[in-house]
C-alpha cells in the first residue's frame, strides 16, 4: 500500500541481537498500480549502542545540572543570609560606634565654649575633637569598603557651593603640597557655574582622593585643579581635572590603577590600601559621570571627570546655614518652641537636651518610645528628637503611634540614627518621620535642622568662640637629622606599627631636645598626619 521506514530486532542463530534498519520504495505502472517493492535493511546495531550510551550521559549530565542547581540555590542562600549577617553586624558596630561618638565630639565642643578654660584645657579639648574626628573617619572607610563590596551607596543630593567646596579642598592640600615644596594651582573657567545640585560629601571626596594622590606621588614641580564647562545649557557638564608633574604611570599599570587594593609603581612607593582610585570611579559613575586617566612615564598624569551637573541658585544653597562649630541662641521674638528629645542613651540625651535649653529652647526628655508618646500627649511639643534604636519601643513604632494622635500629624518628627544603610532611611521616612540626622550630631546639622523645620532664627552666642583648626608647623629636616640616631630610629619604627602611645612619648622626648621641633611634631601626631614625619625622617 505505501513506502516503509522501520527499524527492528533481530535474534541470530548465535543467540546475539542486533538491530536492523529498513527502508522500502513501492514501484508503481503509469496507472498507480503497484508492481514491486525494493528495498535495503541495514545493519544499525553500532548507531542504536551509541545512542544508548548518549542517553545513559545526557540523564546523568541532568541529574549533575539538578544537583548543581541546588548547589547554586543552596550557596545563594548561604551568600545572602551571610550578607544580610554582614549588614546586620556593620548597623550594629556602626550604631554602637558613632553613639559614644556623638557624646564624645558633642562634650567636647560644648566645653570648649566655656570662656573660663585655660588655653592648656582648650588645647587638649582640640585633640580630644580631633581623635574623635579621626576615629569617625576610620569608621566610615571601614563602611565605604562594606557598601561598595555590597553596591549600597547612594547619593543624597542637596544644594551646594562648588566653588566655596573646592576652595576648602585646595586650602586643605596646600599645606601638604607646601611641605613636598610643591605648587598646588587652581584654574576655574569663568563658565563653570557656583551653585550645582549634588552630594557635597561625596564630591569632596572625589576632590581629595585626586588631589591627594597627585601630592603624594609627586616629588616636584606642580599639582593643577582645573574645573571647565561645557556651553551646552540643556545639558550642562563639568569637567574636573587633575594634572601633576609626578613620575607618571606606565600604559601596562594603567588598566589596573582603578581596581581595588591596586597600586601602580614600585611596592617601597606604595602606602596606603590602594582603595582611593576604586571608591572615586564607584561615587563618579553613580553621579553620572565618567571618569579616566592619560599619562606618560616622566610626563606626569592627568586624571579626569566629566560629570553632568544641575544648576541651583543662591537661594537653594542659602536654605542650609552653616554654623560650623559655634554654639548658637534664639534670635529675639521667637515663639516659646517645645522640643521632646527621646534617647535612650543618657550621655547623648543629657548632650542634646543641654545644647537646646542653652540656645534658649524649653525642652522636655523621654528615654523610649512609649514615654516619648506619653509626653507628646501630655506636652504638645513642636518638634521631637526621636532616637531609632531605643528598648520598650523603637523610634519607628513611637512616630507611627504620634502620627496617629490628636495633633500629631503638624509636629515636626526628626529621626537620630547612627545608621548609614539607605534601606532603614526609607523605613524610617515611611515611619512618619520628616528627616533623618547622623550620629555623632554636628552642632551645624542640630541648629540647621531646627532652621529648616520651625522656622527657627539663631544668632551667635555672645562670647562663644569657634573651634580653632591649627596647621601644623613645616617640619624642619635639619633638626631631625640632628637628632640622635636611636631617637629617630624608634620614632621611624613606632610610625611603621602606629604606635600612637609610642609615637606620643617620642616626640615628647624631642620636644625636650628641640621644642620647635617637638611642637611641630605634635601638630602632625595630633591630626594623624604621619606621612609628613615619615618623609622628613627619610630625607633627614
Amino acid at each position: 500500500e505505501r513506502d516503509f521506514n522501520t527499524e527492528f530486532r533481530i535474534l541470530r542463530p548465535d543467540g546475539t541481537l542486533r538491530w536492523v534498519k529498513a527502508d522500502a520504495l513501492v514501484l508503481r505502472d503509469v496507472a498507480g498500480n503497484a508492481l514491486r517493492m525494493t528495498g535495503l535493511n541495514r545493519d544499525i546495531t553500532a548507531a542504536k549502542h551509541a545512542e544508548a550510551e548518549l542517553s545513559t550521559y545526557r540523564v546523568h549530565l541532568e541529574e549533575l545540572v539538578s544537583a548543581r542547581t541546588v548547589e547554586l540555590l543552596t550557596a545563594k542562600e548561604d551568600a545572602e543570609a551571610a550578607n544580610r549577617a554582614k549588614s546586620t553586624f556593620l548597623a550594629n558596630m556602626s550604631h554602637e560606634l558613632r553613639t559614644p561618638l556623638n557624646a564624645i565630639l558633642g562634650f567636647s565642643a560644648l566645653l570648649r565654649q566655656d570662656p573660663g578654660l585655660s588655653e592648656h584645657m582648650r588645647e587638649y579639648l582640640d585633640i580630644i575633637k580631633r581623635s574623635g574626628e579621626h576615629l569617625l573617619g576610620l569608621i566610615n572607610d571601614v563602611l565605604d569598603m562594606a557598601k561598595i563590596e555590597a553596591g549600597r551607596i547612594e547619593l543624597v543630593k542637596l544644594p551646594l557651593d562648588l566653588a566655596a567646596t573646592v576652595d576648602e579642598v585646595v586650602n586643605m592640600m596646600r599645606q601638604r603640597a607646601q611641605e613636598k615644596s610643591l605648587t598646588l594651582k587652581l584654574e576655574r573657567s569663568p563658565h563653570v557655574a557656583r551653585y550645582i545640585w549634588g552630594d557635597q560629601t561625596r564630591l569632596r571626596q572625589v576632590l581629595v582622593n585626586l588631589l591627594g594622590n597627585a601630592v603624594k606621588f609627586t616629588a616636584a614641580g606642580e599639582v593643577t585643579l582645573r574645573l571647565t564647562a561645557t556651553s551646552n545649557a540643556n545639558a550642562p557638564r563639568l569637567l574636573i581635572e587633575v594634572e601633576d608633574t609626578g613620575p607618571g604611570i606606565a600604559a601596562n599599570d594603567q588598566a589596573k590603577v582603578f581596581d581595588p587594593f591596586v597600586q601602580a609603581g614600585p611596592a617601597s612607593d606604595q602606602k596606603g590600601t590602594g582603595l582611593g582610585l576604586a571608591i572615586t570611579r564607584q561615587l563618579v559613575e553613580l553621579m553620572g559621570g565618567r571618569l579616566g586617566m592619560s599619562s606618560q612615564i616622566g610626563e606626569g598624569s592627568r586624571f579626569w571627570i566629566d560629570l553632568p551637573i544641575e544648576v541651583a541658585t543662591a537661594g537653594d544653597v542659602s536654605g542650609a546655614q552653616d554654623t560650623g562649630d559655634e554654639l548658637l541662641t534664639l534670635a529675639p521674638g521667637q515663639p516659646e518652641w517645645r522640643i521632646l528629645v527621646v534617647e535612650d542613651q543618657p550621655e547623648n540625651n543629657l548632650l542634646l537636651s543641654r545644647l537646646l535649653e542653652d540656645a534658649g529652647l524649653r525642652v522636655r526628655r523621654a528615654t523610649n518610645g512609649a514615654e516619648g508618646v506619653e509626653c507628646f500627649q501630655q506636652w504638645r511639643p513642636h518638634f521631637v528628637w526621636m532616637d531609632q534604636r531605643m528598648p520598650v519601643m523603637n523610634g519607628l513604632e513611637a512616630s507611627r503611634h504620634i502620627r496617629a494622635l490628636e495633633g500629631g500629624a503638624a509636629v515636626k518628627i526628626v529621626a537620630l540614627t547612627a545608621s548609614v544603610f539607605s534601606e532603614q532611611r526609607s523605613e524610617m521616612l515611611a515611619a512618619g518621620m520628616d528627616d533623618i540626622l547622623h550620629k555623632p550630631l554636628r552642632l551645624a546639622e542640630i541648629f540647621g535642622c531646627l532652621q529648616r523645620h520651625l522656622g527657627a532664627r539663631f544668632i551667635r552666642r555672645p562670647g562663644a568662640r569657634p573651634l580653632p583648626a591649627p596647621a601644623p608647623g613645616v617640619l624642619n629636616n635639619a633638626a631631625l637629622a640632628a637628632l640622635p640616631e636611636e631617637l629617630r630610629s624608634e620614632l621611624a619604627k613606632a610610625l611603621l606599627t602606629l604606635d600612637t602611645t609610642r609615637i606620643s612619648e617620642l616626640i615628647g622626648q624631642i620636644a625636650e631636645c628641640d621644642p620647635a621641633l617637638g611642637q611641630a611634631l605634635r601638630g602632625h601626631a595630633d591630626n594623624f598626619d604621619f606621612e609628613p614625619i615619615e618623609r622628613a625622617l627619610g630625607d633627614a
